[in-house]
């Protein structure tokens, strides 16, 4: 796939590319080898739906966010198109603590979080926004308050009752 410029000069360059990828592998670690979406797939993917799209993006790391968000919509849709089926109960476990990587157990597990963070996102878009930029992206406290323009001790604070609300969500 030949690098295409999207917004301004240098926003997908060599560093995001690989950033990207790096971010898709953090996604399959965990999930069944039997699947057949494989990392690199998923980045172009992503790619070819930003690009369709006329964006505003002021940076490389502006990119990588809008990139980790466009790849785990593409899972959510692969795996919602795939038939997958929660498993073993009604109660699903997914880790939200301090995370340095963003990785899944399963897929329905990415399910059930797609949900209840599009359900905190119509309450509370920051919240959300800083979910998705701190699991799915795994950019740091200090990337996501610069990505945000507020400060860290905000990040921390919103990082907390996110993973509060949606422990409630999850659990039941």
């Amino acid at each position: 796939m030949g690098r295409a410029e999207l917004g301004p000069e240098g926003a997908w360059d060599d560093a995001a590319y690989q950033r990207l990828r790096q971010i898709a592998h953090g996604f399959f670690r965990g999930l069944p080898a039997s699947q057949t979406l494989q990392a690199t797939a998923l980045v172009h993917e992503a790619y070819i739906k930003l690009a369709d799209h006329d964006l505003r993006v002021s940076d490389s790391a502006h990119f990588v966010s809008l990139g980790a968000r466009t790849m785990r919509q593409v899972l959510i849709d692969y795996f919602r198109r795939s038939g997958t089926q929660k498993r073993g109960g009604d109660r699903l476990r997914v880790t939200l603590s301090e995370v340095t990587r963003p990785l899944m157990a399963a897929p329905e597990d990415m399910l059930a979080l797609d949900a209840a963070i599009t359900s905190l996102a119509t309450q509370s878009p920051r919240l959300a926004t800083v979910v998705e930029l701190k699991f799915f992206c795994g950019l740091t406290t200090d990337e996501i308050a610069q990505e945000l323009v507020i400060s860290t001790a905000t990040v921390e604070r919103e990082w907390r009752r996110a993973r509060a609300w949606l422990r409630t969500q999850l659990d039941g």
